[in-house]
C-alpha cells in the first residue's frame, strides 16, 4: 500500500487554503492538512469549492485545525469545525489544550470525539511543550476511554522529554498519523517563547537534522500510517521559494521513510544517540 504523505498547513501558514492545496499538488504530495478560520469553518461555498479542487487534484484532506479546549474557551465552533471537516472529506480534526486541567480536558475531548462519530471524524489531541497538553503522558491521559487518537509532533516529542521509543508503549489504534520534520538535538535558548518561535519557523525537513527518527518510526505501524511534514522555515522558504522549498519537505520526506521501510537508511551516531541520517546540505539552485 502507497504511504500518504501529507503537506500541513503551518510549513507555509501565509498560504490560504486554495493555495495550499495548489502547491501540494504542484510538489506531488497526497493530501493537506487545512487550517481553517472560524469563518472558513462556516462558509460551506467555500468548503464545497476547496473540496472540488482537492478532489480534481487528487490531493486528499487529511486534516484540519486547530479546536482548543480548556481555560474561558468555549466549544461553541466545535460543531461548525466537524462539519467544515466532514464537508472536506477529512479523517482528523486537530485539538489541542488551553490548561493543564487534564480531568477538565478530558471531559471535553471525550464529548468531542461523541459529537464527532456521526460524521465520520476523528479528533486528535496534540500535545507540546508551549501548551495545556504538554507531554505524550498527558495526552495518553486525555485521549484514554475516547474514541479520539493522539497526534505525535516529532519536534514537540523530543522538546517535551520524549523519545520516540516512547511511541512503542502506546496502543498502535490510538496513533493514527504523525507529524515530521528534524531539528538539532539540543532545544533553543529562551524558554517557551524560544520553543514556540522554532516550532513556527525554524524546523528542518525530515533527514537533515539530528533527531533520531529511526526510533520514531520504530514505533508506527508502517503500513498504512500517514505521515504529515509539518517543517515550517523562514530560512529556507527565503533562500529556495516556496515551490522549491514544498518540493524539498516532500522529497525528503519521502527518502526518509522509504530508506527506513527499505532498511537502506544510513546511522550515525551523536551525542551517544542514534540518528536516522546523516546531514546532508542544503543548496539552492
Amino acid at each position: 500500500m502507497k504511504r500518504m504523505i501529507s503537506l500541513a498547513h503551518l510549513s507555509l501558514i501565509e498560504l490560504s487554503p486554495e493555495q495550499l492545496i495548489e502547491m501540494a499538488a504542484t510538489a506531488g504530495f497526497d493530501a493537506v492538512g487545512l487550517r481553517l478560520t472560524p469563518e472558513n469553518a462556516r462558509n460551506t461555498a467555500l468548503l464545497s469549492a476547496l473540496r472540488k479542487q482537492a478532489t480534481s487534484t487528487e490531493v486528499e484532506v487529511l486534516d484540519v485545525e486547530v479546536m482548543w479546549l480548556g481555560g474561558g474557551v468555549t466549544t461553541d465552533g466545535a460543531d461548525s469545525l466537524l462539519e467544515a471537516a466532514a464537508l472536506l472529506g477529512a479523517r482528523f480534526v486537530v485539538v489541542n489544550g488551553v490548561e493543564n486541567e487534564l480531568g477538565r480536558i478530558a471531559d471535553r475531548f471525550a464529548e468531542l470525539c461523541r459529537r464527532a462519530e456521526p460524521l465520520g471524524v476523528r479528533p486528535v489531541i496534540e500535545f507540546a511543550p508551549t501548551t495545556g497538553i504538554r507531554t505524550l503522558a498527558d495526552a495518553r491521559r486525555v485521549a484514554e476511554s475516547t474514541s479520539g487518537g493522539v497526534l505525535v509532533d516529532v519536534l514537540h516529542l523530543h522538546r517535551s522529554g520524549g523519545a520516540g521509543r516512547d511511541l512503542i508503549a502506546l496502543d498502535s489504534e490510538r496513533l493514527p498519523y504523525l507529524e515530521l520534520c528534524d531539528g538539532p538535538l539540543r532545544p533553543p535558548v529562551g524558554g517557551t517563547g524560544a520553543l514556540a518561535k522554532e516550532a513556527r519557523q525554524a524546523r528542518l525537513p525530515p533527514g537533515r537534522g539530528e533527531f533520531p527518527l529511526g526510533q520514531v518510526l520504530d514505533g508506527c505501524p508502517l503500513e498504512s500510517f500517514p505521515i504529515s511534514v509539518k517543517a515550517p522555515s523562514a530560512s529556507l522558504r527565503a533562500q529556495l521559494g516556496d515551490v522549491a522549498f514544498v518540493c524539498l519537505l516532500r522529497d525528503s520526506a519521502e527518502e526518509v521513510v522509504e530508506s527506513y521501510a527499505t532498511g537502506a537508511a544510513s546511522v550515525a551516531i551523536d551525542d551517544g544517540r542514534e540518528t536516522l541520517w546523516p546531514r546532508a546540505p542544503i543548496v539552492s539552485g
